[in-house]
């Protein structure tokens, strides 16, 4: 959280993630080369995305 307060994101807005041990029932964030490109609702994603896809 201190990095997310410190990084001060000029219009636009932050995000905090966690990676669960059981993610059941929560969304999924989709990313590429690590840029968040997407959420995804639990009962949308598909069996193989894993809770956190990307990198």
């Amino acid at each position: 959280m201190k990095r997310l307060r410190e990084a001060k994101p000029q219009g636009g807005i932050g995000l905090l993630t966690v990676k669960l041990d059981d993610p059941t029932g929560y969304g999924r964030i989709t990313r590429d080369n690590g840029a968040v490109t997407g959420i995804v609702e639990h009962k949308d994603a598909s069996d193989e995305q894993p809770p956190d896809s990307g990198n």
